[in-house]
């Protein structure tokens, strides 16, 4: 007995030493530090080296009851290109976002995203590869900027709850890498000051720029924009601009939805346009847009 209650005190002493904030502390730590905040933003922003993936579809259909919102969609993006999915409002671009995505799963799909098909559960196909913001910003109010952005690298970890005590040295490197990688990206994209902010006091623009370093530090092969542009002023909309071009730089495939034609083509090179669920024209974004039957789209102003 005596002999148990020493392992049993022997244990304790380890865990006390090589976790000394507890297992709880442990956990949330890996989206906590204190420090100051790197140096604001370089002149010409770069990002780390990333490979983006083909995305190929071949064939999307969707139907909600008796409405079709995509009927037999086609769609080709080249790796490393900025490809603008545009159409008036109901024409079926989140839609098709969220087929990608793997937030809808229709019937009658067939797509790959580089040599893989692309199938699954949003958690696969983040995986996979894909990432993805939104119409409106999904980010946890009452966390601080750097904790969201870490959430985003959930997939990258590889130490688990068993490796924090097994290979607890393994475990914090770790964590410390991907913290710095976080104030790095957050530094590049002009965020280095917010790092301990709560993400619920952000401004607008700054709240958008978070949900796009939480997408980036996945390192996806594809990334999904739903109208990141909405609601900036025009040095946001220059901002944000720069930013895209980095990812694309980058080596990032991006997917682009957005109403703010002016913003489309100043950062796409491709075009696909939508209207009622089908598609009426796509290839190069000056050539496609500047199209009678494409304007026609738009009269009304459905898209700004």
């Amino acid at each position: 007995m005596r002999k148990g209650n020493l392992s049993y005190g022997v244990l304790l002493v380890a865990i006390a030493t090589m976790v000394p904030t507890g297992i709880a502390g442990a956990l949330l730590g890996r989206f906590k530090r204190a420090g100051a905040a790197p140096a604001s933003s370089p002149a010409t922003m770069q990002l780390p080296s990333l490979t983006g993936a083909s995305l190929d579809i071949q064939r999307v259909s969707v139907a909600f009851g008796g409405n079709v919102a995509l009927d037999a969609v086609a769609m080709t993006v080249r790796p490393g290109e900025v490809h603008a999915l545009v159409g008036a409002n109901g024409s079926g671009k989140t839609t098709l976002l969220n087929v990608i995505s793997g937030l809808l799963h229709p019937s009658d799909v067939v797509m790959t995203l580089g040599d893989a098909a692309l199938t699954g559960s949003a958690i696969h196909r983040s995986q996979l590869g894909v990432a993805r913001t939104f119409q409106a910003p999904r980010v946890e109010a009452g966390a601080s900027v750097r904790a969201a952005v870490l959430t985003g690298a959930f997939r990258r970890y590889r130490s688990g709850f068993i490796g924090l005590f097994l290979w607890p040295w393994s475990q914090r490197r770790e964590e410390q890498q991907l913290r710095t990688e976080a104030d790095d990206l957050l530094g590049a994209l002009g965020l280095g000051h917010r790092l301990e902010t709560a993400a619920g006091q952000l401004p607008h623009g700054e709240l958008r720029l978070v949900e796009v370093a939480r997408a980036l530090i996945t390192h996806p092969r594809l990334l999904l924009l739903d109208e990141p542009a909405a609601g900036l002023v025009p040095a946001e909309l220059d901002h944000l601009a720069t930013v895209v071009d980095a990812a694309a730089a980058a080596g990032c495939t991006v997917v682009l939805v957005e109403h703010n034609l002016a913003f489309v083509q100043r950062v796409a090179t491709t075009a696909t346009v939508l209207d009622r669920g089908v598609v009426v024209a796509t290839g190069g974004c000056a050539e496609v847009l500047g199209r009678p039957d494409v304007l026609a789209c738009f009269i009304g102003g459905a898209a700004a």
